[in-house]
């Protein structure tokens, strides 16, 4: 069995730290917010210049007692560079505040002048994220769908617009720009320690805007550190009404009760929802695509390479909504991850195992 959240990859660097350190000031004259993570005599260090919000990662981090090392060597794929290369912390710790300097090689050191703050790290950078409009799409009825960049990531991302209902607006792009939101701020923490710059891409194209709902699919591409890098999709689908975000169980249901389970549950829960896509939910899904693809489900396929029919890579899937049907995703290992196509399944043959408190037709989820 296997779960992908997409963004959990990208909060990784900061977990089962045992000591966080957040701060905000100054190198010379120019603002940074700085987050330190002690691990025993081990720490790791990121910061941003609050005029980019994107995260610069520390090649090295050492502790001496109440002092902290940090190295930051972008050239560290050069084989003559070492990590003490490149810039260098030197950060001392008292009293609530931190002073120290900055060395990029060997320029003169700039004075580091910080206020321990806590929270203030990932406060600072969701309160200045920075939207404008960049183009507007016509749809049908004579509504508009405007479509709104964030500017320190130029992540694109639709809201409602002229045509729609004040309380469709209201509801609907409040639950957009939140979406919007977390794949900022997921652009501007995924960074490599070798590499200044974001590590993701993202694409992001309007399935439609029916009656009811509008779908935005999402496809990523990123390196975050790590052995390789990788990509994924997935999608939104939000009722204009109330701005409700569904997932695919709110959808269909493939047993007569479907155990609810969210992130932060007990494990006695995830183990009743992972019993049921197993059991339930992946061979049933299964069944439907190869239906749709003309397959047998005694196919064989090559293991090595695409191997749908393992009931496992239907589990923990991923999905969007398109005009035609839901767009199934498999999970394969990163390895295989090119196997990771969508398979549209069309709304007429999903009806019968539509879950009773989702009140709509399939049929007419697009129309």
């Amino acid at each position: 069995m296997k779960t992908i959240y997409t963004y959990l990859i990208l909060s990784l660097a900061f977990l089962n730290a045992n000591n966080v350190i957040e701060a905000y000031g100054i190198i010379d004259d120019i603002k940074i917010h700085i987050k330190i993570e002690n691990y025993d005599n081990e720490c790791s260090a990121r910061y941003y210049y609050d005029s980019k919000l994107l995260d610069i990662q520390s090649t090295e981090c050492k502790i001496y007692k109440n002092r902290y090392d940090v190295y930051v060597n972008h050239d560290m794929n050069d084989k003559t560079k070492k990590a003490a290369d490149g810039e260098h912390f030197i950060l001392n710790i008292k009293n609530g505040s931190i002073d120290g300097s900055w060395q990029n090689n060997s320029s003169k050191p700039k004075v580091v002048s910080l206020k321990i703050s806590k929270k203030s790290y990932d406060k600072f950078r969701n309160d200045n994220l920075s939207f404008g409009r960049d183009k507007i799409q016509n749809v049908s009825q004579n509504r508009e769908i405007v479509w709104i960049k964030e500017n320190h990531s130029d992540i694109l991302y639709p809201r409602l617009g002229n045509g729609f209902g004040k309380q469709e607006i209201v509801a609907t792009n409040n639950i957009l720009e939140n979406i919007q939101k977390d794949m900022i701020i997921g652009y501007l923490t995924c960074v490599s320690r070798f590499d200044y710059g974001s590590g993701m891409e993202t694409n992001n194209k309007l399935e439609f805007v029916g009656k009811n709902f509008i779908s935005i699919g999402t496809s990523d591409n990123y390196y975050c550190g790590g052995a390789h890098p990788d990509f994924g999709s997935y999608g939104n689908l939000v009722e204009l009404k109330s701005g409700k975000s569904y997932t695919i169980d709110e959808i269909l249901a493939f047993d007569k009760v479907v155990p609810k389970y969210k992130r932060g549950d007990n494990d006695e829960k995830f183990t009743k929802y992972a019993e049921y896509r197993e059991k339930k939910f992946a061979p049933t899904i299964k069944r439907l695509i190869f239906e749709e693809q003309g397959w047998s489900l005694g196919q064989k396929f090559n293991e090595d390479e695409c191997d749908y029919g393992d009931d496992d890579v239907w589990d923990f899937i991923s999905w969007y909504a398109t005009k035609d049907g839901l767009a199934i995703i498999p999970i394969f290992a990163r390895v295989n991850r090119a196997c990771e196509e969508p398979f549209v399944i069309p709304y007429n043959k999903l009806s019968k195992y539509k879950n009773q408190n989702f009140h709509y037709r399939l049929e007419d989820i697009a129309k």
